[in-house]
């Protein structure tokens, strides 16, 4: 025997059909299979939700997080170049306070304040002072970056309009990078001055390096409004260039997006735009690097749903095979009670005929009794006994020896509980000596039985105790339901090509249309106190098992005509039923 066999449920090969597969409530298997779904399913929804929220919860909570340093990063970034903005632009107005146009118009006295800012601030790489209307009038510096007359340049009309402004990278003439801080200076009844700086442009890319703490794999840069590089990045474009990031909405407020790249990664993308410069400071990160902690601690959360999943699992099998088993064993003994009543019923039948029975053995036992009397006196009268006279009365008793042997046998055979046998069966004969226990009611009722036979009747293959059953309840029925005097007619015809019908018709009280619903219902009965209330279940039941079929049709006060339908063969030659356990109770 396998392990499968072993551990495989009573209940699991009811899932084929069987000989009692009509009376039992459930296909087991199916029930068990549909049980352990449900159950699992039930059990399961509020760990998959649970697990779905707290996966998300963790998501959200981890995501914060990890995006906190890095928003903590742009915004340290944006602080630092605000302040270097800033505190440039203060130097070159204390320069403007503390000197007048005339003094700084003088190239040596702007030389030695160049002098004192470079040596303050080494970013300086030159400084211009101009008069109201953007002529240059003096310059410190090793280049010439604005010509004597700088009205038309955008510097010039944004500071003289704002009166401060800060450029976008420019590309010197030995290819180097530097960007311009103006202001413009005025005191009231005198004619206002611009200050124009030069700083070198890698110093906001040392600013942007010098903050880089966090994981190489993110990038932070700068760019301007059109999205043109004003810092390396280290993969989306060097200075100078257009950036290769994916388009993305550029509102001139701080943005966050997730963005997917050129190479396929998926990144998050914060951009912060610097005030009162052309300057966005820009960070990308992978979502892969953000999302790793999430994916640790939700692979540690998923091993325990696993291990939950199997042990509910465990405890759902064992739970719905406790109870499937439970309902298995209960509709067992509901199948052997059923058959106890089947059996019960068909003796309650046959009890109810015993006096008719009774009265034809009296009969033949009248007869052989008056036979043994008279060659008794024979042979005491006579010394010499006509021979033929002898054969005469021996064969008398002979005969009646015979009928009533023939009608106890007829009697035991319905009565007696053999197994189930399937075997060649002929209607008519089967009629016929059901018929024979209603002879005397019939008589002493005046009841007309006829009986019709087709001539191309076919033999059917069934078992013969069941079929009897069936017909000795429906005409038990019939003559209960006439009338002294009535009539039965039983006719017996071949339907279809596999079915022979059997139709038996009275003219008795009939069925009211109410009623006519529930006639196959256990315990309904229309008969009061006199009736049980199972034989036509009863029927119903075997005639179904045999793969038949029953059919009424009636009229209250016309009579009834009830039809059996049966196959010629029976639909699985290869296995032969067994009597369920429990049945014995009965014998």
């Amino acid at each position: 025997m396998s392990l499968i066999d072993k551990i495989k449920p009573d209940f699991w090969d009811e899932s084929f059909p069987t000989e009692d597969s009509d009376v039992r409530l459930f296909d087991y298997a199916r029930l068990w299979k549909y049980g352990v779904i449900g159950a699992f399913s039930i059990s399961l929804l509020p760990l998959i939700i649970m697990f779905v929220l707290n996966h998300y919860e963790n998501k959200r909570t981890l995501e914060g997080k990890m995006m906190r340093p890095i928003y903590c990063y742009v915004t340290d970034i944006q602080q630092s170049i605000s302040s270097f903005i800033a505190h440039r632009r203060m130097a070159l107005d204390y320069i403007a306070e503390d000197n007048s146009f005339d003094e700084l118009a003088d190239r040596h006295r702007l030389d030695q304040v160049f002098t004192h800012l470079k040596s303050a601030f080494g970013e300086f790489l030159d400084l211009g002072v101009f008069d109201s209307k953007g002529i240059g009038r003096a310059y410190a510096g090793p280049d010439h970056l604005g010509g004597p007359n700088t009205s038309d340049h955008s510097w010039f009309r944004e500071t003289n309009a704002k009166g401060f402004y800060v450029s976008e990278m420019q590309k010197g003439i030995k290819g180097d990078r530097y960007f311009i801080i103006s202001i413009k200076h005025g005191q009231e009844g005198r004619k206002p001055f611009f200050l124009k700086a030069a700083f070198n442009g890698k110093t906001l890319e040392n600013l942007i390096l010098s903050k880089e703490t966090i994981n190489p794999s993110f990038d932070a840069f700068l760019v301007n409004k059109n999205e043109v590089l004003q810092t390396d990045s280290r993969f989306y474009g060097r200075v100078f260039q257009k950036s290769r990031l994916p388009d993305h909405s550029q509102s001139g407020k701080h943005l966050f997006q997730e963005l997917v790249d050129e190479s396929g990664r998926s990144i998050s993308l914060i951009a912060v735009p610097i005030a009162g410069t052309p300057f966005i400071s820009m960070t990308v990160a992978p979502r892969d690097a953000l999302s790793s902690g999430l994916f640790s601690l939700s692979g540690s959360f998923m091993g325990f749903i696993v291990l939950t999943i199997l042990c509910i699992l465990v405890i759902v099998l064992v739970l719905v095979t406790y109870l499937i088993g439970r309902v298995y064993s209960a509709d067992r003994r509901r199948v052997a009670i059923l058959h106890n009543l089947q059996y019960t019923n068909k003796m309650a039948t046959i009890g109810r005929l015993a006096a008719g029975v009774a009265h034809e053995i009296n009969n033949p036992l009248a007869i052989i009794s008056e036979k043994a009397g008279l060659l008794k006196d024979l042979i005491n009268f006579k010394q010499e006994i006509p021979h033929d006279r002898c054969l005469e009365i021996v064969d008398s008793i002979q005969s009646s020896v015979s009928r009533c042997g023939a009608i106890t046998h007829s009697l035991l055979g319905f009565a007696r509980h053999i197994d189930v046998r399937f075997e060649t069966i002929r209607l008519e004969e089967v009629i016929k000596g059901i018929l024979l226990f209603f002879g005397k009611e019939s008589e002493y009722r005046r009841i007309s039985v006829n009986v019709s036979v087709s001539e191309n009747l076919s033999p059917i293959e069934s078992d013969v105790g069941q079929v009897e059953q069936v017909f000795l309840n429906v005409i038990n029925n019939a003559f209960a339901a006439v009338e002294d005097g009535g009539r039965i007619d039983i006719d017996l015809f071949p339907q279809e090509s596999d079915m022979v019908g059997v139709r038996i018709e009275d003219d008795g009280c009939g069925i009211s249309e109410e009623n006519l619903t529930h006639i196959y219902d256990p315990f309904f009965s229309t008969k009061g106190e006199r009736g049980s209330g199972l034989g036509l279940s009863i029927t119903y039941g075997i005639v179904k098992k045999l793969g038949g079929m029953i059919d009424v049709k009636s009229e209250r006060d016309r009579g009834s005509a009830f039809t059996v339908t049966l196959p010629i063969e029976r639909e699985n030659p290869d296995s032969i039923p067994e009597e369920p356990a429990g049945e014995s109770f009965a014998r």
